[in-house]
């Protein structure tokens, strides 16, 4: 459960998600420092790695909510495992493994069928819904650019478009 609040709610990819460490969560500041990342790699089995691009390691503040959810987590946790998340020998997750589990769980509880990415499609989209500037939400992403997070996010700026012209409506009608 907090697994997949996080995955919404930080917009984490898998790997990054599967990478952070408990020392990487700041409660008092609502904050998770993205440091690492886990990846399958043929040969080597399961690794920690860097995350995915430099723009990638970034820190990402939580809602309250999600904090909370944290928070209650990491209490309950054996901190000697390191990772925040890991498998019941206290190895890190394969992310195969867990987009596997995830398809699992949604196909149980009768779920459209998506995938665990769109977890982070979701978050993306909520922002933008909710006004977030494009630039912030690219951040919070770990884009490297912001043409990367306008062009994947371009379905959600029909009704920013609406919005935009409102507002310049309300702007020049109460000049006049």
């Amino acid at each position: 459960y907090p697994l997949y609040i996080l995955a919404i709610f930080g917009a984490f990819r898998e790997g990054e998600l599967l990478g952070i460490h408990i020392e990487d969560c700041e409660i008092s500041e609502r904050t998770i420092n993205l440091k690492h990342a886990v990846q399958y790699q043929i040969g080597r089995g399961v690794v920690i790695t860097e995350p995915k691009t430099k723009q990638s390691h970034r820190a990402v503040k939580l809602p309250v909510f999600a904090n909370d959810i944290l928070r209650d987590y990491l209490q309950n946790l054996n901190k000697s495992q390191g990772l925040l998340f890991t498998t019941d020998s206290g190895k890190p997750i394969n992310p195969r493994f867990l987009v596997r589990k995830f398809k699992e769980a949604i196909q149980a509880i009768g779920l459209p069928d998506i995938r665990f990415h769109d977890l982070r499609h979701t978050s993306a989209t909520l922002l933008l819904k909710a006004k977030v500037h494009p630039k912030i939400v690219q951040e919070r992403l770990g884009h490297a650019s912001i043409v990367q997070t306008m062009d994947t996010y371009s379905h959600v700026l029909p009704d920013l478009q609406d919005e935009a012209a409102d507002q310049l409506d309300r702007l020049i009608n109460r000049q006049s």
